[in-house]
């Protein structure tokens, strides 16, 4: 079943221009720096794929897209994590927004949601049992740990890092609240969105400059991974395919 919605693609157009446009500021600052080559080449490579995976889901396949979404998001990302040595705090910051933005996106795209009432094809994920405790506390006690972190993290300035971690906290309390209450499997999509936020753009450059900070990360690090497991280890139930009239639903 294809399914198409507006909103992924609205969140990858903006990941991608914004991861573009960094990516051309972050040549203009430095041309002559190879860190700065590297990282502002793969922020332009992964945004021209985000925004050509967007499209794809939108018009053609929403699941197909939203890998190909992922696969740009995350060289924007791994790009990001090198331009810290050389980036201006705004263009990190800017390009946090954007790979966010498009996280998002994918959550929604490989994730299929109802529409009119109706459940769409979820087999490849299928869906979990609701509420589970152990991830209730494990959560509690993960959001607790980075809210510390948060509040050393301003203390001694690492902007970056304690941006960072509150989008993570953001992630982990809503995919905590949709998993317990509501849409298990994509509550467990947000969490684990959390994850590679918290993995991938946490500047450990700023970290390892304190001795505390590096090991709340390390503490949060051992729990978000205990979430993660709790979350897709759950037992799964095949999701339900539906088919709305002869043909497919594309989408207003």
């Amino acid at each position: 079943m294809k399914k198409r919605m507006q909103f992924y693609l609205i969140c990858g157009l903006i990941s991608s221009i914004i991861s573009m446009a960094m990516g051309i500021a972050g040549y203009i600052t430095d041309i002559d720096n190879n860190i700065n080559i590297l990282s502002s080449s793969l922020i332009l490579f992964g945004s021209l794929v985000t925004l050509i995976g967007s499209v794809i889901s939108y018009l053609y396949h929403d699941r197909h897209g939203g890998l190909i979404m992922l696969f740009g998001v995350l060289l924007t990302g791994f790009g990001s994590m090198i331009g810290y040595l050389v980036f201006d705090l705004w263009l990190s910051l800017c390009l946090t927004v954007s790979f966010n933005a498009g996280l998002l996106g994918i959550v929604v795209s490989i994730f299929r949601l109802k529409i009119n009432q109706n459940v769409f094809d979820n087999k490849i994920f299928g869906d979990i049992t609701k509420g589970s405790l152990v991830s209730l506390i494990v959560s509690v006690i993960t959001s607790f740990i980075i809210v510390v972190e948060v509040v050393l993290c301003f203390s001694q300035e690492l902007v970056i890092s304690g941006v960072v971690l509150i989008i993570t906290l953001l992630f982990v309390l809503c995919g905590e609240v949709i998993s317990y209450f509501g849409l298990s499997r994509f509550g467990s999509l947000l969490l684990t969105s959390g994850v590679i936020n918290a993995f991938i753009l946490v500047n450990y450059f700023e970290i390892i400059m304190f001795t505390t900070t590096t090991l709340f990360l390390i503490v949060i690090y051992i729990l978000l991974s205990v979430l993660l497991w709790v979350e897709w280890v759950r037992k799964v139930e095949e999701g339900i395919e539906v088919q709305i009239g002869p043909k497919e639903y594309i989408g207003d």
